[in-house]
């Protein structure tokens, strides 16, 4: 397969002739000439003549054509000689340009399937087209017409707004600027698709028919946004900088301001004489037309439960994204290919060469910087500067390098493919010259808390991101846009907002800021991520409440067939895959079942199907008592009875026959009735899960005080530099065992391996914390460098984790849907990536900006509220970003914007940490000293310095911290893997001390030494580091040869730390009389690497030997363990399942006899008191 730059691309539009070829990165054959530009030289021909072989860029085509460099072009490609690909010179073999033989198919040597042949040669046609003086003629001299948009550029929605301005101020409009005539603007008019943009543009501006006008709204405030004043005011729109400043604070996310707190703001600096200080009621008009202006609205929607609620549309906030210079450039368009798996552009799913990947992927390409007027769509013919003719299949890029794959062109008689009869593409036509882009979508829905108190106070949220983003910005609360909130509408209800943006078909405009034209953009669903109740409902499934607990396969069954050897298999390996389709059919069984009347058996068929759906489940409650009406009025009411019941002659099973026949044709009318209403979407969802709570129950609660103690103590003891954690929180863990979060759990699972030793827990549940870990770390690799080696990892990992539980507990796996959705987990990242990709954990931190505005909503139209705060905060957003909007006439300067303020709006730049830096102490601390005292008691020499060596009298200051290449923060103390100098080898070490010189302001690192041993600790499965005793080394390091931090753990098992001393406790940041043990570790030369570490866990494997990291497998027999679990489990199952029977049988003969003693004693005849008679 060859790789054609897109580059070479110019388009073609002719009948279509392809062959199977797949073709990448074009060969260069022509080389301009400097000092003639209307000139070519043909490098092939050059080569075959042994001197320059020149020609006009007119003849081009023909000498293309020409037998002498055709003949040239053989000679070449069967010499091996290969055209110099620019910057290709590093490329692998498996994707080196390939020599290309074109063969011609006829139709019976040609498989449409993908199986083709070669055939005997006829006459290709495009041997007969011809570049005549810059036109393409056929062989009879007849000029054929190709365009690829060499038309001029449209009017922008920028230059309409700027005309419709100007009508604003002189009252009409010169029409002859634009057509030359009346009949050819109204034929414009119909042709072109800016009109709706026009009608856009006069809404931004308060002109269209549904805009909301303020009768009293102060000439001032319109005033601002007067664009002849933008050049003089450096805070435009606001009048002044103060007016920025106010509302700033009003829409910073993390630190709201109430109404009546702004109030008390406003009144404070006016009382202080503050200058140019807005009042409220100025302030909020001021944003109402600022959100205007911008054109973004909150929409009012309802759903198809009669549900209400309001939304920001997510096509308004994806036309944000394209207009803010400081998100644009960010966003990666084309999938990328051959190179680590660590975006969402990465991903197999957005490389797929099927029709549907095909179509939803990016449709265009152009040439931004020499002809971005010139646009080429997949599935369309083009020519390359070689003179061949393909259709590309898809964009991508390679290294950096935009390309294509596609198909070359040759005639054959063959039926071509279906899409072919709708060249030109499609869009190309409603595209009118613009470009058109495709946007990845990953929408979120969770059931959120509104308060901060323990009143649960209930709303269903949905959340966007732009899967178009890097990961890294993605993980940042400014990247993600909230849609919709409700207290009515479920997550499936308000998805219909999303569904109605999205789409194939669905286009919108918008500006785009990079390329500084109008542009079209859709937006396509990538993966749908979500806990599991949503997930569950999203995908119609009824959870663990039916016999087929996995909303991903069709596992499961009864109780007794769950025993069984094949199905308990698969509980270890995944079922039969659940699809769309199939779940439709359930549904549609549902309800027609509800259409009889008969509640139970619906239930019957969710539980023995596990197919739930929650809309479906809405119209399963009308039905069933419409049914039950409709019956009961035809089957038994004595004045509307069905007519063939009157018969009195009807026997008994004939009366049945037409009681069965009647309760048909009602199920068939309510049916009808029913699919007369709206319609509903369906989707699959991608599983994450989290399994560390089981083990940590599964620990804990077999603890005594003792245990418990001594897991507190060791777990204070552990060290959480390279950990990214703040504290380990040791006291609170064990003190409150069953009320910890997520955060907790990301603590127990890199530590607590290394507490759990030598009696704390038994060892089949110490070996369940190794998987665990080990399960964990794999899971967050952030980039995959080798897909089959890290699923083959994976696998094992997971198989492990899976047969410990089973030992422990046989029907865990069966009951607990979290531990099987693991067997899934493999196709997901293959398909879609690093599972830390669709991490939930950002949106769940959103959560904290929504609960701040539910606080400071009104309480009584809570979605309308929270939904227009959130969306002026993402025109605040957007103006400090310096965002473009129709009445901008250029783009803000986006270096204006400060760094604190980007901070507080949810985005901190990396960019401002600069590997191999080096930040000093506090003066007071630097302790600055001569290189003997500096270096403290490691025996090494000055570093060597260029040009002039330092003296051992030149002063050195203590240092606080360096960067890793890594961007890892490093302090003394730290483990760090790191290059030396003199050998290029890889090592491990520990910072000793950061040192700066004075005068030249050049830094060292001092460290210790310490050497990876060769096998791994056989007990707890981790390499191990050691210190020669004999002769300790330390080494100084440049600051830029350190690579990467991580986390080591003392070996206290092999060392015996036993050993205790009283610490003070601090209450209230002061010393107390209260003491605690803490434990005193006894050696400084055996440590072990964390391998449960989640922070840089795939760096760390890339440099250990891979003896030292490739799993072990637990179990060496996987099925015949299974198979005698199962087996051990049909003899206790039945046993267990009788005793149950049993129980519940007691039980409810006791609650009928309390409630029968209770109905005598209701009863019992009261005897009247008897009163004495009054004298």
């Amino acid at each position: 397969m060859e790789i054609l730059s897109t580059t070479a691309l110019e388009l073609l539009l002719a009948p279509v002739l392809y062959t199977e070829c797949r073709l990448r990165e074009n060969m260069e054959m022509f080389e301009d000439i400097p000092d003639d530009k209307s000139s070519l030289q043909c490098v092939i021909c050059s080569m075959e003549h042994q001197a320059p072989v020149t020609l006009k860029k007119t003849s081009l085509g023909r000498h293309i054509k020409s037998g002498k460099h055709q003949k040239a072009l053989t000679n070449a490609h069967h010499d091996g000689d290969q055209v110099n690909v620019q910057g290709r010179a590093d490329t692998p073999s498996s994707l080196a340009p390939a020599t290309l033989t074109l063969h011609l198919f006829d139709e019976d040597e040609l498989d449409l399937d993908g199986q083709a042949g070669p055939a005997a040669v006829e006459h290709n046609p495009f041997a007969d087209v011809f570049n005549d003086g810059g036109a393409y003629v056929n062989a009879d001299g007849d000029e054929i017409h190709f365009s690829a948009g060499d038309e001029a550029p449209r009017q922008t929605v920028k230059e309409i707004t700027a005309e419709l301005q100007r009508i604003e101020r002189n009252g009409s409009i010169d029409f002859a600027r634009t057509v030359s005539d009346l009949d050819q603007f109204e034929r414009t008019l119909e042709a072109d698709t800016t009109v709706p943009d026009a009608i856009l543009a006069l809404e931004t501006m308060g002109l269209g028919p549904d805009a909301e006008v303020d009768e009293d709204e102060d000439d001032e405030i319109a005033q601002l946004f007067n664009t002849s004043k933008q050049a003089d005011n450096a805070w435009w729109p606001y009048p002044n900088q103060t007016w920025f400043m106010v509302d700033m604070m009003d829409h910073l996310p993390r630190k709201p301001i109430s109404d009546d707190q702004m109030k008390v703001f406003l009144w404070v600096l006016q009382e202080s004489k503050g200058v140019n200080v807005p009042t409220f009621t100025a302030l909020r008009k001021f944003q109402t037309h600022a959100a205007r202006q911008i054109g973004f609205r909150t929409t009012h929607h309802i759903t198809a439960l009669n549900n209400e609620y309001f939304a920001n549309k997510p096509a308004e906030l994806f036309r944000l994204n394209l207009a803010n210079p400081l998100v644009r450039p960010q966003m990666r368009l084309y999938p990328e290919i051959c190179g680590p798996v660590s975006e969402f552009f990465h991903s197999k799913k957005l490389l797929a060469m099927d029709d549907q990947t095909l179509d939803h992927g990016q449709l265009m390409w152009a040439d931004w910087k020499h002809a971005p007027q010139r646009h080429f769509y997949i599935k369309e013919i083009a020519l390359l500067q070689d003179g061949r003719f393909v259709i590309p299949l898809r964009f991508v890029t390679v290294r950096g390098i935009e390309s294509f794959d596609g198909l070359e062109l040759a005639y054959h008689s063959a039926s071509p493919p279906a899409w072919v009869a709708d060249m030109p593409h499609p869009v190309r036509k409603i595209a009118c010259g613009r470009p058109a882009i495709t946007m990845q979508l990953m929408p979120w829905s969770d059931d959120v808390s509104g308060n901060r108190t323990k009143q649960y106070n209930a709303h269903t949220n949905i959340y966007i991101a732009n899967a178009n983003l890097p990961h890294a910005k993605l993980q940042q609360e400014y990247f993600i846009h909230f849609v919709s909130t409700s207290q009515y509408a479920s997550s499936s209800e308000q998805m219909r907002v999303i569904a109605d943006d999205t789409g194939p078909n669905r286009w919108h405009t918008g500006y785009d800021c990079l390329l500084e034209q109008e542009v079209m953009y859709r937006i396509i669903p990538h993966v749908l991520p979500a806990d599991n109740p949503q997930q569950a409902e999203h995908c119609s499934h009824i959870t663990g409440k039916g016999n087929h607990p996995c909303r991903r396969c069709e596992v499961g069954g009864t109780a007794a067939e769950c025993e069984q050897d094949q199905i308990y298999e698969q509980f270890f390996s995944g079922g039969t895959q659940r699809t769309v389709d199939t779940t439709i059919c359930h549904i549609r069984e549902q309800l027609r079942t509800a259409c009889l009347g008969v509640q139970d058996a619906v239930d019957s068929l969710q539980t023995k199907t596990g197919v739930k759906d929650k809309i479906a489940q809405h119209w399963i409650n009308i039905l069933v008592p419409m049914a039950r009406e409709r019956q009961q009025l035809r089957l038994y009411d004595a004045q509307h009875k069905d007519a063939r019941l009157r018969d009195m002659h009807l026997r008994q099973d004939e009366r049945r026959v037409v009681h069965k026949d009647i309760k048909k044709e009602i199920q068939s009318e309510l049916f009808t009735w029913l699919i007369s209403q709206p319609e509903h979407t369906y989707a699959m969802l991608p599983p994450l899960s989290r399994v560390d709570k089981y083990a940590w129950h599964k620990t804990n609660t077999e603890w005594d005080k003792k245990n418990e103690e001594l897991f507190s103590v060791r777990l204070r003891a552990s060290s959480i530099d390279g950990l990214t954690l703040t504290s380990v929180l040791g006291d609170y863990i064990t003190r409150y065992p069953n009320s910890l979060l997520g955060k907790h759990f990301k603590i127990i699972q890199q530590l607590a391996v290394f507490q759990l030793y030598d009696g704390v827990c038994p060892p089949l549940v110490f070996d369940l914390w190794k998987a665990t870990g080990e399960l964990g770390a794999m899971l967050w690799f952030h980039k995959i460098r080798d897909m089959e080696t890290y699923i083959d990892d994976l696998r094992v990992l997971i198989a492990n984790l899976l047969d410990i539980w089973a030992i422990i507990d046989p029907m865990r796996i069966i009951v607990k849907q979290k531990l099987h959705v693991l067997s899934h987990i493999l196709e997901d990242i293959r398909r879609h990536g690093p599972a830390l990709l669709y991490s939930t954990e950002i949106f769940e931190c959103w959560n904290t900006i929504f609960r701040h505005c539910s606080i400071h909503s009104n309480h009584h139209a809570a979605s309308h509220d929270i939904a227009r705060t959130l969306a002026d905060t993402e025109r605040f957003k957007h103006q400090v970003s310096g965002g473009w909007w129709p009445l901008c006439k250029e783009d803000a300067d986006s270096e204006s914007t400060a760094n604190r303020l980007q901070r507080r709006l949810g985005w901190v730049d990396p960019g401002l940490v600069v590997p191999g830096s080096v930040r000093l102490l506090s003066v007071n601390k630097r302790n600055p000293s001569a290189w003997s005292v500096a270096r403290g008691e490691r025996e090494v020499p000055l570093p060597v310095a260029q040009p002039i060596p330092y003296g051992d009298s030149d002063i050195w200051l203590q240092s606080k911290l360096s960067i890793a290449q890594s961007e890892d923060v490093c302090r003394a103390g730290s483990w760090v893997f790191y290059r030396n100098q003199s050998t290029s080898a890889i090592c491990a070490g520990r910072i000793y001390a950061i040192l700066t010189h004075l005068l030249t302001g050049n830094s060292t690192v001092i460290i210790d030494c310490f050497h990876v041993n060769l096998d791994r600790d056989s007990y707890f499965n981790m390499p191990v580091l050691y210190r020669p005793e004999a002769a300790p080394v330390s080494s100084t390091v440049d600051p830029t040869d350190i690579l990467f931090s991580f986390n080591a753990q003392h070996h206290c098992r092999s060392a015996g730390c036993t050993e205790y001393f009283e610490q003070t406790v601090f209450q209230e940041r002061q010393a107390t009389s209260i003491t605690r043990k803490d434990l005193v570790h006894k050696s400084d030369q055996l440590f072990l690497i964390n391998m449960h570490a989640l922070h840089n866990a795939a760096r760390v494997r890339e440099v250990l030997p891979r003896e030292l990291t490739r799993p072990i497998p637990y179990v060496a027999d996987r099925i015949a363990k299974h198979q005698e679990i199962s087996a051990a489990l049909r003899i206790a199952g039945p046993i267990k399942r009788a005793q149950a029977r049993a129980k519940a049988a007691e039980t409810r003969a006791r609650n009928k006899e309390s409630k029968g003693k209770g109905a005598v004693i209701r009863h019992r005849e009261i005897p009247e008191p008897e009163y004495p008679c009054p004298s």
